[in-house]
């Protein structure tokens, strides 16, 4: 296990007791963390464009009636108002009032009254950092091809946890244009695996193309 070499109140874009600045649960019955990436890939990219920082988005396990779906969450601080935010996230997903979808901030939902509840809890997960696949997160712009794990700590990312071996700081990590760390008790945690030739590997692989923008 690797931990942060990075003081955390000097990590990027992340508070260490919660996230800061408006988070926002979505759900509209993604039925796999491949859509919900696609859809966040393109919430983020139009959010970015409105001027959006410390950007975070994370897809969640979650329920509706006994069916198993993925719902999503993003936070952002920056230049970008509350209300535009919403409007932006809400217009990407086409979310209003009696579309099939949900969005959650604060105390107060929009759409669907049955996706709701699952968009508060991703959510409440996000905020907490209690638990999620994240698939942006800052610093992430960097983290392309082969890197070294030190620099992978540089981000927001405060930990590398290997499955297998012990790695030393400076051993490589291949990337493969995607890492999707996620949230464990407050932590941005990293799995990864012995690879070839030395050079570690995520234990989560997504295909690269769903990670940008169409």
């Amino acid at each position: 296990m690797i931990g942060a070499m990075i003081p955390s109140s000097e990590k990027p874009g992340v508070a260490r007791q919660g996230v800061d600045g408006l988070v926002v649960g979505l759900d509209v019955l993604a039925a796999g963390e491949r859509t919900a990436d696609r859809l966040l890939v393109q919430v983020i990219s139009l959010l970015q464009e409105a001027g959006a920082e410390s950007l975070l988005a994370a897809t969640h396990h979650v329920q509706v009636f006994g069916r198993s779906h993925v719902a999503m969450s993003i936070s952002l601080t920056g230049p970008v108002g509350r209300t535009r935010a919403l409007e932006l996230v809400a217009d990407a997903i086409a979310v209003d009032d009696g579309a099939a979808g949900a969005l959650w901030t604060g105390e107060t939902g929009t759409g669907l009254p049955s996706l709701q509840q699952s968009a508060r809890v991703a959510a409440t997960e996000h905020r907490d950092q209690r638990s999620g696949r994240v698939v942006h997160f800052p610093g992430v712009e960097g983290l392309t091809g082969v890197v070294s794990l030190c620099s992978v700590l540089e981000t927001a990312i405060d930990r590398i946890d290997p499955f297998d071996g012990r790695p030393l700081p400076n051993a490589l990590l291949m990337t493969g244009d995607v890492l999707r760390p996620r949230w464990l008790d407050g932590e941005l945690v990293l799995h990864v695996r012995p690879g070839t030739g030395g050079v570690w590997v995520p234990t989560d692989v997504t295909d690269p193309a769903v990670s940008r923008p169409e």
